[in-house]
């Protein structure tokens, strides 16, 4: 107890020499003040000894104790301790239990000690544990019981009849037809080395049980826990045996619990992460035991220290794998590290045969009828598994699905599109100038029976999405539609076209490549104008378009469609846009665009891409390293002024450390000076109630003792009685002159006692002084380490912006190759077509010089002979 009252104080108040009577000592948490009183060995004395200890605890901690600490050696802690304790606690009321911790200064453990635990409601401490846990266990029972606390109670029973009583109170309740509990049968399972015998032997209480570590085989042990006969059968690990023998073992577990069966599978988890093999122990359980046996699992999670210690509780709550584990198995667990969460477990064990209500054993019937449910649920799934089969091969079958892409320019049209080809609103579309589509979106329906699968695209030339976002969310689009999409709707209103929409075309060869075209047909919305005006497409497009817009309609091979959205209810619009992209695709030879062409087209400009990078190495090198260069003499600044704030900070850290020291010690000091000064106060004090007793009754017994001499010698009474009156005046005097000294000595006292609360207040503004001085200090640290973060994420920011210069270089470099290589490719096409041109112009001057060379020599023959033309001509066609 000397050990336990220094760790409470937390300094060597208690001296370890033995004491024959109850003493305290003061300490500090929190900032108040705490009494602690030890009391002498209450086993070995007598009952009116006993109450006389009691009341001094009570007067040495007026008005009377919050808090009762029961120390317990489990090794040496008899019944018959366990029965002075009680009565001892008596004294203190009968709700002295609920005031109390059990301190174990072991981690050993009986069945008495688990008597003292159940009085006190299972609250203890292990004594190696923190001070703090058990200052917070101690400010947990008293805000329980309303900071109220106990005090003397006369007790009229004797200790023999308080033993008997609890003797009685210890014995386990009858049920209630008046017979005992009924026997409960459970069986242990698990994998290798997780302490099945372990949990077994704190079960049950025994300390040899039959192991089952060393063998495949079940092994069964039996005992009374807690006023029931509990039948426990160690089950050998499962996992990675033959089939064969997981059946037997199972099926041989069950029978050892015959006749009842089994009331639940205890599954022991070892503290510690969760292993594969933990899993498949489980999930062999479950196959073996069919999927009912989920009803009667109980996990047992074993941990070495305590299991209410707020580690532990916060380790489980957020240790994802082990609760979704317990879920897989039921759900129900329990926290076990010795016998004293045996009464848990058996009420959880309870419970669960109370919720299982119909079924609340576990025999071979239930797992007979289990494997039946889970062979008819598997059927079950094979069925719908076939079922999907069937499906999926009939969607393969169906493959000739139209595969559409909507593509345009912000604004044009292409979610109302979308809407009105699926005939249904699965795109969102507003009449905002804001695209309201900023990634590709994927929608089915079906038409006429055939399935049509829509994808709609971002809005080209939209300023809030980055160019290469766009480009890069146009080519998503043709993984969406895989293998590949029929045909790309190019979406352009009725009205006036813009630069954008001139331009739409080439960005989409540029993206898909030259073959792209052979697979885009042109849909005009808003074809409600043209209705208004009473148009058609044909006049529209001959006689208000431009040039490039009838060069556009050319380039995609003259297909074009009208869509009136606001015309919901004219299905033909749609059919013949189906039937238009039908022809097109058959004249395509039933092909479909697909990204190899996408990779031949990325392939030519990559390949002048990187010609055009690699001419241009060399300027970006020097230009990356002059802002390398940059990067390093800023990083080189910066580190020098960090390094001389650093310093000194440091210094002035020291400085103020120093000082704080300095006070700390002071104070110290101080506390110690004051607490020897209150011990040797409080003993002093003590002393002197002891030597005012002795006098009181000293002073009583010679009284007695004269009065009775009086009584006995009545022949001298006349002179005695002048003696004794004499006497009785002188004792009068001294007595008055006593109470006199001891006035004064106690008002002496009272004056010491002002003096030292003036004392005290300046003690506590030394205090408050110190405090605020340490909390200026950590606040200075504080804010050290806060400008120092501050340094540190200046310093990350300078390395990003050089990160992001450098690729927002390279990203220059390669828009701008990239731009030249298209241009090339572009040029390269038109080139092509110079080249015919050319070829063809030649081929016209070659005739062209012909026929005049061969009208000269006619003229010349002419001339010379007097032939005629036509004469000439004749004999040079005969040449």
């Amino acid at each position: 107890m000397t050990k336990l009252g220094n760790f409470v104080i937390q300094y060597e108040g208690f001296s370890n020499e033995p004491q024959s009577h109850s003493v305290a000592c003061c300490g500090e948490w929190k900032g108040q003040m705490l009494t602690v009183v030890k009391t002498a060995d209450m086993f070995g004395l007598s009952e009116e000894k006993m109450k006389r200890e009691v009341r001094r605890c009570v007067q040495l901690c007026s008005p009377g104790p919050n808090m009762l600490l029961l120390s317990v050696n489990p090794s040496d802690f008899t019944e018959e301790n366990r029965k002075t304790l009680r009565f001892v606690l008596r004294f203190f009321g009968q709700d002295a239990f609920s005031y109390s911790v059990a301190i174990i200064t072991r981690k050993e453990m009986s069945s008495t000690v688990s008597k003292v635990l159940k009085d006190c409601g299972g609250k203890y401490f292990m004594f190696e544990q923190d001070h703090g846990l058990l200052m917070k266990k101690m400010e947990n029972t008293v805000q329980q019981n309303q900071t109220n606390f106990l005090t003397f109670t006369e007790e009229s029973k004797s200790l023999h009849q308080s033993t008997k009583q609890s003797t009685s109170e210890d014995t386990e309740p009858p049920t209630s037809d008046g017979h005992t509990r009924p026997p409960l049968n459970l069986v242990l399972c698990g994998r290798r080395g997780v302490g099945k015998t372990s949990a077994a032997t704190a079960i049950l209480d025994q300390t040899e049980l039959s192991s089952v570590s060393n063998t495949s085989e079940c092994f069964t042990n039996q005992g009374e826990v807690c006023g029931r006969w509990v039948t426990l059968v160690e089950l050998p690990a499962l996992y990675g045996k033959p089939q064969q023998e997981v059946v037997k073992e199972s099926m041989r577990s069950i029978s050892l619990c015959d006749p009842e069966g089994v009331h639940a599978f205890i599954l022991v988890l070892p503290e510690g992460p969760l292993t594969d093999e933990d899993k498949r122990e489980l999930q062999t359980i479950q196959d073996t035991f069919s999927s009912r046996v989920n009803d009667f699992i109980i996990t047992l999670l074993t941990v070495e220290s305590d299991p209410e210690h707020p580690d532990v509780v916060m380790y489980l709550k957020e240790n994802k794998d082990i609760q979704q584990f317990c879920q897989s198995c039921g759900g129900r667990y329990v926290v076990f590290n010795s016998r004293w969460q045996v009464p848990q477990l058996l009420e959880l064990v309870e419970k669960s045969i109370s919720d299982r209500q119909n079924c609340c054993c576990y025999t071979n019937q239930t797992l007979a009828c289990g494997q039946m449910e889970d062979k008819s649920q598997l059927q079950v799934e094979l069925e719908e598994l076939k079922i999907k089969k069937t499906t999926s091969e009939n969607l393969d079958q169906l493959s000739q699905c139209l595969r559409i892409v909507l593509i345009g320019k912000t604004g044009s049209g292409k979610s109302t599109s979308g809407n009105t080809i699926l005939g249904k609103k699965v795109f969102k579309a507003t009449s905002s100038q804001l695209s309201s589509t900023t990634s590709c979106q994927k929608e089915r329906g079906e038409l006429d029976g055939r399935s049509v699968v829509v994808v709609d695209t971002p809005g080209l030339f939209d300023n809030r999405l980055p160019r290469n976002r766009t480009n890069e969310e146009l080519v998503k689009c043709t993984s969406l539609l895989a293998p590949g999409p029929h045909v790309f709707l190019l979406v352009i209103p009725i009205g006036r076209l813009t630069e954008e929409e001139q331009e739409t075309l080439n960005l989409i060869k540029r993206i898909f490549g030259e073959d792209s075209e052979k697979f885009t047909i042109i849909l005009f919305t808003r074809g409600d104008t043209l209705e208004h005006e009473d148009k058609s497409i044909e006049d529209y497009i001959e006689n208000d378009s431009h040039a490039l817009f009838k060069k556009l309609i050319d380039n995609c091979g003259g297909r074009y469609h009208v869509f009136n959205n606001y015309n919901k209810q004219n299905k033909t619009q749609v059919s013949e846009l189906i039937g238009k992209i039908d022809s097109m695709v058959k004249k395509n030879g039933n092909s479909f665009y697909t990204n190899e062409m996408l990779q031949e087209a990325e392939e030519a400009i990559q390949k002048k891409l990187e010609r055009i990078l690699k001419e241009r190495e060399e300027e970006m090198r020097e230009r990356m390293k002059e802002l390398e260069e940059k990067h390093n003499e800023e990083i080189k600044v910066m580190q020098t002024r960090i390094e001389q704030q650093r310093t000194e900070n440091e210094k002035e850290r020291k400085l103020k450390a120093e000082e704080l020291k300095q006070k700390e010690e002071n104070i110290n000091e101080e506390r110690e000076r004051r607490r020897k000064e209150q011990n040797a106060r409080a003993e002093e004090e003590r002393r002197k109630k002891m030597e005012e007793e002795d006098q009181q009754e000293k002073w009583k017994q010679e009284k007695e003792a004269l009065e009775e001499k009086i009584k006995s010698e009545s022949k001298e009474k006349e002179i005695i009685d002048k003696n004794l009156e004499q006497v009785r005046k002188e004792m009068e005097e001294k007595q008055q002159a006593f109470e006199k000294e001891r006035q004064e000595w106690w008002e002496k006292r009272n004056q010491e006692d002002v003096e030292k609360e003036k004392e005290s207040s300046k003690f506590k503004q030394l205090q408050g002084e110190y405090q605020q001085e340490k909390e200026k200090y950590e606040n200075q640290i504080k804010e050290d380490q806060k400008r120092k973060e501050q340094d540190e994420t200046a310093r990350k920011e300078l390395e990003e912006c050089y990160k992001r210069k450098m690729k927002e270089m390279k990203k220059i470099h390669e828009d701008e190759a990239r731009k030249q290589a298209e241009e090339f490719n572009e040029f390269k096409e038109k080139y092509k077509d110079l080249e015919a041109q050319i070829e063809k112009h030649k081929k016209d001057i070659q005739d062209v010089k012909d026929k005049y060379c061969r009208c000269y020599i006619c003229a010349f023959i002419t001339y010379f002979k007097g032939d005629t033309p036509t004469e000439v001509e004749k004999g040079l066609k005969k040449d």
